[in-house]
């Protein structure tokens, strides 16, 4: 999230082209899913051990479409 953050302008601009940086490509790539997993509404409730799964599954690239 730290490295999306530091190039934020840059891709919000389309300044920066894929293939540039392997670690700034994972962090567009993860970017959109882990905003999902930290915005759960106020009536949502999970486990912490379902918590830890879905981020799992987000690190492994499953659930990179959300």
């Amino acid at each position: 999230m730290a490295t999306y953050s530091d190039m934020e302008e840059l891709i919000r601009l389309g300044a920066y082209r894929a293939g540039s940086s392997a670690e700034v490509d994972e962090a567009i790539t993860l970017h959109k899913p882990l905003e999902a997993f930290l915005a759960q509404s106020k009536e949502e409730a999970t486990t912490m051990a379902d918590g830890y799964e879905r981020l799992e599954r987000i690190l492994r690239g499953e659930e990179t479409q959300n």
